[in-house]
């Protein structure tokens, strides 16, 4: 066996174990807050001390490390939610079959993802180029932990300290407030956030998708000020038909005018994939294996769960959907929003199936092939900037998410065990979202999504899509807090002032330099947020 072999297991070693020890602490905090930790940073750093301490180090042997633990971590999101949920609301209990039907959706939607993340990933990351700011302040981490002492590391390392105490001043101790303009009267959600991270976000992604974000959230805070400025917490503001319908629409057609956009791509990845088959098994079994593994536990899932094929198909179609969204808006906003168009998926299985199990398992695949593209597109981005091959990090995360499905589960019966969901220990307030929804819908109907509000949006999306602006980012903009694209939105104008300001002999040193300092400030405010939930979660804070 060659030395880059046994780096290669070294590296797979780390991230399994890194993967799980994340993944189960994930899923607890999850349980616990609602919250979902931004473990990238975290796994980076792990594995950087990890590799260090086990011998030598390489930007590849991290980059690998990262895809295995990231694919790990993930799949546990497939079914989580769907089987807390079920024991919410049906009174179930951990049968064989709830466990089964579990791992089986977990593994078939993250192999599904990493597959469609595999094949339209040229789109992505060469054609158009997308900022994917999470990779990229990934990859920028990784080559600057191998520098330490030099000038990218430095500049980092202010990033991180800046990011990781203005966080800590403002949620920890207090000093600043979390929202300058609460003093007017205002909610949380609207104003502008104090967030490093948010103003790192809107730099790496440029002006223009930070103004389509902003212009979002402005519809927002108008419907909020058209109805009175009634709602006082986000949750209820977001569940208006006037800004659910809005966003998802948004979201939904510009994943259909991208599929569309696209449409040359994928035939010619189609021809040169298939051209020369007998060179293709030679060369891909595991993307054979891939196949053969997601027709089987289909046919599993849909069997077991008593589905319609028909409707299997559909969430099928859904799922693809749902993937090239959260690819789209992973790479030009860096925002994940696969919960919105998972909750989409509830809604129309719940009024379709009028089963609660069959309901929350669509919506689980859905959600978990969303999430799954976004990550693995965004890990790709990185083995591009580090010089990985796509291949081996399509593998190594196909790795991870086969260990971490079956792990989740198993941490799921754990829990139930010794906390119990929906207790004060486990309030695991995702599931009582899910489960309240479906089981209003499938007995009463639902006034959440409107069809007047959707099609109108819709066709401004198609609009917008014509004249390349980006509606993945208004949509975008529609669904997450104001005060939040409000920091977005001055990180971008940072941009667009060190664009217009400076010569073009400085431009380019500038840039980097700040894209740099952007995912130290990132990354910062990734690490406090880490350990201010974990003392939050253990009674300290």
């Amino acid at each position: 066996m060659h030395d880059e072999d046994l780096h290669i297991i070294r590296s797979i070693l780390c991230g399994i174990c890194i993967g799980c020890i994340l993944a189960t602490l994930t899923l607890y905090v999850s349980l616990k807050t609602g919250l979902v930790l931004p473990f990238l940073p975290l796994v980076t750093i792990v594995g950087f001390v990890l590799l260090r301490l086990s011998g030598s180090y390489s930007q590849t042997e991290n980059t690998i490390s990262l895809a295995t633990a990231t694919g790990c971590i993930i799949a546990i999101y497939g079914a989580s939610g769907a089987v807390v949920s079920l024991i919410l609301f049906e009174e179930e209990v951990f049968t064989n079959e709830i466990i089964v039907s579990g791992i089986i959706i977990s593994i078939l939607a993250s192999l599904l993802g990493i597959f469609i993340s595999y094949y339209t990933r040229y789109q992505w990351i060469e054609k158009e180029n997308l900022a994917f700011p999470g990779g990229t302040a990934a990859a920028v981490l990784i080559k600057s932990l191998g520098e330490t002492g030099g000038n990218r590391f430095q500049t980092l390392s202010y990033g991180f300290l800046i990011g990781f105490f203005m966080y800590a001043c403002v949620e920890i101790f207090g000093i600043i407030p979390s929202n300058p303009f609460t003093f007017l009267g205002l909610p949380l959600f609207i104003g502008l956030e104090v967030s490093a991270l948010a103003f790192g976000l809107g730099y790496i992604i440029g002006w223009r998708p930070s103004v389509l974000v902003f212009l979002g959230s402005v519809y927002s805070i108008g419907v909020w000020k058209i109805t009175g400025g009634a709602p006082t917490s986000f949750g209820t503001h977001l569940f208006q038909p006037s800004i659910l319908s809005v966003g998802a629409a948004f979201l939904v057609t510009a994943s259909i005018v991208s599929l569309y956009q696209m449409r040359g791509t994928g035939m010619s990845m189609v021809k040169s994939t298939y051209s020369k088959p007998l060179s293709f098994l030679r060369n891909s079994p595991v993307v054979i294996i891939i196949i053969l593994v997601c027709l089987i536990t289909l046919y599993l899932g849909v069997s077991m769960l008593q589905i319609h094929p028909a409707l299997g198909i559909i969430s099928g179609a859904f799922a693809v959907l749902a993937g090239i969204f959260c690819i789209k808006s992973a790479g030009e906003t860096g925002i994940l929003p696969a919960a919105t168009i998972g909750m989409l998926m509830l809604i129309v299985a719940a009024l379709v199936l009028k089963d609660f199990a069959g309901t929350v398992f669509l919506a689980a695949l859905v959600t978990q092939v969303g999430i799954i593209c976004g990550f693995t597109v965004s890990t790709f981005k990185v083995g591009h900037i580090i010089g990985t091959s796509a291949t081996k990090i399509a593998h190594t995360l196909a790795l991870g998410a086969i260990v971490g499905a079956p792990l989740g589960l198993g941490v799921l019966l754990i829990l139930s065990s010794t906390f119990g969901f929906g207790t004060e220990a486990l309030p695991s307030p995702g599931p009582v979202v899910w489960g309240a929804t479906a089981q209003a819908i499938i007995e009463g109907g639902s006034e959440i999504v409107k069809a007047s509000y959707a099609l109108i949006a819709s066709g401004a999306a198609v609009v917008m899509s014509y004249f390349n602006l980006s509606a993945i980012s208004f949509g975008i903009g529609t669904i997450i807090p104001p005060s939040i694209s409000g920091m977005i939105f001055l990180g971008g104008m940072c941009f667009f002032l060190i664009q217009k300001r400076c010569s073009a002999e400085r431009y380019t040193e500038t840039h980097q330099s700040l894209i740099i300092f952007s995912s130290g400030l990132i990354t910062g405010e990734g690490i406090a947020i880490i350990i201010s939930t974990l003392l939050r979660v253990i009674g300290l804070l």
